[in-house]
């Protein structure tokens, strides 16, 4: 499956835990709300996405695109 370049870059970054690459594919005004809390700017949805992807042990595989 051929997924847009940037949600193949988050999904690569996100596998190889790369993650100064991974928050350099968010804005530099991202914001998430995860869990009751909210991670605003480029370094903290960054750590956000580590410290998550982390503490769930997870490996991410596209299944289908709309």
């Amino acid at each position: 499956m051929r997924l847009p370049t940037a949600i193949q870059r988050y999904v690569d970054f996100t596998n190889s835990q790369d993650w100064a690459a991974l928050a350099a594919t968010f804005t530099a005004k991202a914001v998430v709300h995860d869990e009751g809390s909210v991670h605003a700017g480029r370094t903290e949805v960054g750590m956000w996405a580590r410290a998550s992807m982390q503490k769930y042990d997870m490996e991410m595989q596209p299944v289908s695109l709309r």
